[in-house]
């Protein structure tokens, strides 16, 4: 109803039964985009050109976890002025921690609403507010309950990227990128590191995407390969720092299991992925 549009409430959740086999007819609607960029099948347009953006930092003092123990994160920000609303994807490595639950810290309205806590260790996030809001570089902004499943420091086991909700923030006039700073005591150790992702879809028949996260900007490398170790395909492109990805179309690739190989001037990563035709 187009006089009315908030008239029909539209059903989020579909359940199926263990041992039902149908498919379910559904569309879907991307909620929480600010902006109106949400590429929803993961397939579409090219990464954007952020070289020129501010960032807004949400900071993390780094601590050493102890296997079995649950700790607090408090979540800072800064440059957070004028802000009417961020998304992002908070990346856990599930062998290394779990987040249990993520508290509302200065910023207004949030809840549980604004996150998802999926079963791969991504926690998709987007939070709006009807006026623009201003924090301290002292305010907690969220605090991130976890607990840890191994004996490792928490700036190898938790980064920001643009996986599932793309990781930007919007001001009262302009668009900004999200990044993520450790520190100690206050004083930066590591910002955001490198990481290849796991493509998406996988498996896929006619195009995927492999994403991956820059503490710099970069030249980039990606090259595929097969179970032989025979080169089929090479892409290289300048990236700017945060979360890139590479568009691959499947036409001239084969069917089977395949091997992508990401290389920068100082890192470098290799993942698998399968492709059914």
């Amino acid at each position: 109803n187009a006089a009315n549009p908030f008239e029909t409430e539209f059903p989020e959740i579909y359940e199926l039964g263990v041992e039902e086999e149908e498919l379910a007819n559904f569309v879907a609607v991307k909620i929480g985009d600010l902006n109106l960029d949400a590429e929803t099948n993961g397939l579409i347009g090219d990464a954007d050109d952020r070289s020129g953006l501010e960032d807004l930092v949400f900071n993390i003092e780094d601590q050493k976890l102890s296997a079995g123990q649950t700790y607090t994160v408090d979540v800072t920000a800064e440059n957070f002025e004028a802000i009417r609303g961020f998304q992002l994807t908070w990346n856990v490595d599930h062998s290394m921690i779990s987040v249990l639950e993520v508290e509302q810290g200065a910023l207004s309205n949030f809840s549980e609403a604004n996150y998802n806590l999926t079963a791969n260790g991504q926690v998709p996030m987007s939070w709006n507010s009807d006026a623009s809001e201003r924090l301290s570089i002292s305010d907690v902004a969220m605090r991130i309950i976890i607990e840890a499943k191994a004996d490792v420091n928490l700036s190898e086991a938790i980064s920001i990227s643009s996986s599932l909700a793309k990781a930007e923030a919007y001001s009262e006039s302009d668009l900004m990128n999200v990044s993520l700073n450790f520190t100690n005591n206050g004083i930066t150790v590591q910002s955001e590191v490198f990481e290849l992702y796991q493509n998406q879809p996988n498996p896929f028949r006619d195009a995927t995407v492999v994403g991956f996260q820059l503490p710099a900007a970069s030249e980039v490398r990606l090259e595929i390969y097969n179970v032989s170790g025979e080169l089929l395909h090479v892409e290289v492109g300048a990236f700017a720092r945060g979360y890139n990805q590479f568009d691959i179309d499947a036409s001239d690739l084969p069917s089977g299991v395949l091997y992508y190989h990401i290389n920068t001037a100082t890192d470098s990563d290799s993942k698998k992925m399968i492709i059914v035709k």
